[in-house]
């Protein structure tokens, strides 16, 4: 997954939560320029930052061996999702069993 994708995803989730910077600056620990930078493509997020705002937006992470995802992509129907897309159905199909 690229970095523009997983800040997409956070944004998103900032979106669908309704908060803004400041909520997720104060609930991370993570000020609100450090916040603006990353979002921004302006400064790169270390890991513990990205975890940082991962806990603050309820949002969990899932690291999977590269080769299943494209294996998946061979069988898959919808070939146009992307990386993004292949991980949410991944991540789909493991919460229904």
């Amino acid at each position: 997954m690229e970095a523009k994708e997983i800040i997409q995803v956070m944004k998103e989730r900032m979106n669908s939560l309704k908060i803004t910077n400041y909520d997720v600056s104060k609930s991370s620990g993570i000020s609100q320029s450090s916040l603006s930078r990353y979002f921004n493509f302006k400064s790169d997020m270390t890991l513990s930052v990205m975890l940082k705002i991962f806990k603050a937006l309820e949002l969990d992470y899932v690291v999977l061996p590269i080769e299943n995802l494209k294996s998946e992509d061979s069988n898959s129907q919808n070939n146009k999702k992307g990386l993004a897309g292949k991980v949410v159905d991944r991540i789909n199909k493991s919460t229904k069993n």
